[in-house]
């Protein structure tokens, strides 16, 4: 067992020594395709980080937008009945309120109220809701 082990581990100690001797170092070849993979690894990555910023983005802008509408209507819905006053906004959104009319409605004693909260002239939320006189 002892003469099995020690041929195993001569044999390997020479396969490494032929190994060490027959290379040189890498050729300019290998060296440009591994730089080339990483190229292309560095450029997915890149690509992956660019993409989920501007999710994070839109995803913060949408939050901010259905934040304002809600705190709108309840603003709205607290003022005299059609007043057209208006929350303050962070730079870049606009507020736009709406009562349209409601078909079949006579009485005048509901109205309809559109919350429309834009973000730099693009709509992100709209918002409906009724209030009664």
């Amino acid at each position: 067992m002892k003469n099995k082990k020690s041929f195993f581990k001569r044999r390997i100690i020479q396969r490494l020594k032929i190994l060490r001797h027959n290379q040189a170092g890498f050729s300019l070849i290998e060296v440009l395709i591994s730089i080339a993979i990483l190229g292309a690894i560095g450029a997915t990555f890149l690509a992956a980080v660019g993409t989920s910023s501007s999710a994070v983005a839109v995803a913060d802008r949408r939050d901010t937008a259905k934040q304002l509408a809600v705190s709108q209507m309840e603003y709205t819905k607290h003022q005299p009945y059609s007043s057209v006053a208006k929350i303050n906004t962070p730079p870049g959104y606009q507020i736009d309120i709406q009562y349209p009319a409601i078909a079949g409605r006579t009485d005048g004693n509901i109205q309809k109220i559109f919350i429309i909260v834009s973000f730099q002239g693009t709509e992100v939320i709209r918002l409906e809701d009724f209030e009664i006189k």
